[in-house]
C-alpha cells in the first residue's frame, strides 16, 4: 500500500513536472512571438519617422534656396537699399556685442 502511494505521488510529480515543462515551452514560444512582433512594429516606426525627417530636410533645403534666390533677386533690383540694410544689421550687432 505504501508502494503504491508512492508510484502514485511519484507519477503525479513527474505529470506535473511535464505539465509545467510544457507550459514553459508555450510561454517561450508566446515571448518570442511577441518580441518579434514589437521589433517590427519598431522597425515600422522607425521607418516611418526616417520618411518624415528625410521630408522635412528635403523642405528644408526647398525653403532655403527660395529665400537664398529672394534674397539675391532683392539685392540685384536694389544694391544701394540692400548695403544700407546690411550696414545697419552689422552696426546694430556690433552695439548688441560690445555691451557685455
Amino acid at each position: 500500500m505504501a508502494g503504491n502511494t508512492a508510484n502514485r505521488v511519484q507519477e503525479q510529480a513527474h505529470a506535473a513536472a511535464d505539465a509545467l515543462r510544457d507550459k514553459t515551452k508555450e510561454i517561450g514560444g508566446n515571448l518570442k512571438e511577441i518580441g518579434n512582433l514589437l521589433r517590427e512594429a519598431v522597425e515600422d516606426k522607425l521607418g516611418n519617422l526616417r520618411e518624415s525627417a528625410s521630408e522635412a530636410g528635403r523642405r528644408g533645403r526647398e525653403t532655403a534656396l527660395e529665400y537664398r534666390s529672394d534674397v539675391e533677386d532683392y539685392v540685384r533690383n536694389d544694391p544701394k537699399k540692400s548695403l544700407a540694410i546690411a550696414a545697419g544689421v552689422g552696426f546694430l550687432l556690433g552695439i548688441f556685442m560690445c555691451r557685455k
